[in-house]
């Protein structure tokens, strides 16, 4: 919060208890799902074991802490009361309690508890959706930021519900041949990644970089400090970065080996589409630390 712009008011957001609450909820969910792929990567977990993987990481992790964040950053951002702190609540315990009910469900081979997980998702992504829109709507005209919110909050409400009907399917016969069901799963993954997520974060970065400008010109205006790097920070890094390389490609080797449980997408590729996703999420990390300077800098 030390490099916002100087017209943001940081007090207009809710208390630091309920982004932090969705934080350490996250947190959980991404060690409970990295767990779940290096077992399902030795062939240890039973049930629909990569379905339940993806959901705890994109649903439980990214989504949780995007939902954590937008609470915070979206007051603050336009200046304006957060709508409900208890809606804000509420929808910690809805998503929590649906990916930790989704995931059972697909371990355990028990269909009919999907539908339940999944209508608890939705309940709680559209409490963050009226939330955070009801916040929105206090701040019209809307700048681009406040544009790009508006428009990943319509993509959650679209993508939850595709996801219900596509939880249903698992009980019900719900797609015939006017549309397939791999159809309905390729645009509820579109919608998830590059409507929700991809288009918060791109607005995430691209306002911390208003903020880092600001403040580097009030740094600019400051006389120089000379700071010190410290080495094991950078070790930490480095070694950090090939423990994750490693891990991936471990899992990734062992998912060559093993069949597709979707039967009904090619699985070449499938097996392309996981080799890229695991290393592309390496190249920030590899982007960050080649870039970050070494030695004595300027602050």
């Amino acid at each position: 919060m030390a490099t916002i712009p100087g017209d943001v008011d940081a007090d207009r957001g809710p208390p630091l208890s309920i982004p932090l609450r969705h934080f350490v909820a996250a947190l959980g969910f991404l060690l409970a799902g990295s767990a779940l792929g290096v077992a399902d990567a030795f062939g240890v977990v039973p049930g629909l074991a990569r379905l339940a993987h993806l959901h705890l990481l994109l649903v439980g992790f990214v989504c949780l802490t995007i939902a954590g964040a937008m609470t915070q950053f979206v007051p603050v951002w336009s200046g304006t009361a957060l709508y409900s702190r208890r809606l804000a609540r509420a929808q910690l315990w809805l998503i929590a309690g649906g990916v930790v009910a989704f995931a059972a469900a697909l371990l355990t081979t028990r269909p009919a508890v999907l539908p339940v997980g999944g209508g608890l998702l939705l309940a709680g992504l559209w409490t963050l959706a009226y939330n955070v829109g009801r916040t929105l709507a206090t701040a019209r005209p809307l700048d681009v930021t406040e544009r790009h919110f508006a428009i990943a909050l319509a993509f959650v409400v679209a993508l939850t519900a595709l996801g219900v009907v596509l939880a249903a399917g698992f009980v019900t016969p719900v797609f015939g041949a006017a549309v397939a069901r791999p159809a309905a799963v390729a645009t509820h993954a579109t919608l998830a990644v590059f409507g929700a997520v991809l288009d918060q974060l791109d607005r995430v970065v691209a306002s911390e970089g208003v903020a880092a400008r600001e403040h580097d010109q009030l740094v600019l205006a400051e006389p120089p400090r000379l700071v010190q790097q410290r080495p094991p920070l950078r070790r930490r890094e480095f070694v950090g970065m090939a423990l994750g390389l490693g891990v991936g490609t471990t899992v990734l080797a062992r998912q060559f080996t093993r069949p597709c449980e979707l039967p009904h997408e090619d699985e070449r590729c499938r097996r392309s589409r996981a080799s890229h996703s695991v290393y592309c999420k390496s190249l920030p990390g590899v982007a960050k630390t080649v870039r970050r300077p070494t030695g004595n800098q300027l602050q």
